[in-house]
């Protein structure tokens, strides 16, 4: 299909012919569904654009579709709204669309009524009045098939106008849609991005936290060490003063037994001295 479009007075669109030959084919598959809607855009196209020969305008082929993929027959709907339309139409010129009687009775009723100087209407013979009866009633053939084209044309039209903004307006929607979804998955990405970039952190902090606190912990090891050592050096250097004056006791102890002691060795050695002499003296 999109081979054979064709762009006529800046409407784009497929020929009449094509369609035509779409319609055998699908005649000949018995897709009967498919063939009422190209029957339908066969004759509603030409209603649509009367002044494009041969032409089916892609515009009124998306209206045609739009409505009956939503469940409504447009054909059923156009012929319904018809007669509504045209009775519409003449009550707005003070008229009503009924069946009427005919033009010859209507005429004479009027003479009558006005009292037209010259009388009654002359008679005439019966071909001239079938003629005139035919051509009367071609004319007003002419003129409500002519009218009624022109009310179906302004209908469609306005259906065709209703549905394209409809079609505008889904577009908008879905166009509307697909942004804001577009928007809102850009900001669950951002979110994502801020939301990892703040783990990283927090997960940076926490171990930087871990490692003043291992740090800490070792320096309170380290100062409870060094307090330790400097209690055990205390301790030491008391023991020592205390062995230094256990020893200088104990040399003085020495000090005085020696001293002792030779006093107690010379007392001794006088008085083993003496008791020699007064064993010499004994006769």
């Amino acid at each position: 299909m999109s081979k054979r479009r064709r762009n006529r007075n800046g409407l784009e669109g497929v020929p009449r012919v094509y369609v035509e030959e779409r319609l055998f084919q699908f005649q000949e598959e018995e897709d009967w569904a498919t063939i009422i809607d190209v029957l339908g855009l066969l004759l509603y196209g030409v209603l649509l654009f009367p002044y494009v020969e041969n032409y089916i305008d892609l515009a009124s082929i998306e209206a045609f579709l739009a409505k009956r993929d939503r469940g409504e027959n447009p054909t059923m709907a156009v012929l319904a709204n018809t007669y509504y339309t045209l009775s519409c139409c003449s009550k707005r010129k003070e008229g009503n669309l009924r069946v009427s009687s005919s033009y010859k009775t209507w005429l004479k009723h009027r003479v009558k009524l006005v009292g037209l100087p010259w009388g009654n209407i002359q008679h005439q013979d019966q071909e001239t009045q079938v003629s005139e009866i035919h051509e009367t009633l071609r004319v007003e053939e002419l003129e409500g098939t002519l009218e009624q084209m022109k009310t179906e044309q302004g209908i469609l039209k306005r259906k065709l106008e209703i549905a394209l903004e409809e079609v505008h307006l889904e577009r908008q929607l879905s166009d509307e849609f697909s942004k804001r979804a577009q928007a809102e998955k850009e900001t669950r990405l951002r979110i994502s991005h801020c939301l990892k970039a703040a783990d990283q952190e927090m997960c940076s902090k926490r171990a930087e936290r871990d490692q003043i606190a291992a740090k800490k912990e070792q320096l309170e090891e380290a100062l409870a060490a060094l307090k330790s050592r400097e209690e055990l050096k205390e301790t030491l250097e008391s023991w020592k003063w205390r062995c230094q004056d256990i020893v200088d006791e104990a040399e003085a102890q020495v000090w005085a037994t020696t001293v002792d002691t030779l006093f107690w060795k010379d007392r001794y050695i006088k008085l083993a001295w003496l008791a020699n002499q007064a064993l010499m003296d004994i006769p």
